[in-house]
């Protein structure tokens, strides 16, 4: 067998990447994203770095991610003065350990999933 050419690698080692970087649950961005839409005011712009369309949220503000960056496992957004709603899809981070909201006034039921 013939040794790849440094041509062959650079494509094997890009398709790994994209493999790699396409990892994250779907669902628990969306998630996240429709919690970001519940906010109808968020005077400190805590949630401004979440992008919808980006398809990691690891280094959205307040998120918290496993060591694989393939779940999140941390939101903390305490003491960010927003008001909204508490989406019930918050019960999709199946992998959420701590979920720390103080100082916000949110309104809605804890998801079963979590509490």
């Amino acid at each position: 067998m013939r040794p790849f050419s440094p041509f062959q690698l650079v494509w094997v080692s890009l398709g790994l990447f994209l493999v790699a970087c396409d990892a994250f649950a779907s669902n628990e961005v969306y998630a996240l994203v429709t919690f970001k839409e519940a906010i109808f005011e968020d005077p400190l712009l805590v949630l401004s770095n979440w992008n919808t369309l980006d398809a990691d949220p690891c280094h959205w503000s307040g998120i918290s991610c496993s060591m694989a960056r393939d779940h999140v496992i941390k939101l903390n957004i305490s003491g960010s003065s927003l008001k909204g709603f508490l989406a019930p899809e918050l019960g999709q981070l199946s992998s959420l350990q701590e979920l720390i909201l103080h100082g916000n006034s949110l309104i809605g039921i804890i998801p079963k999933e979590i509490g």
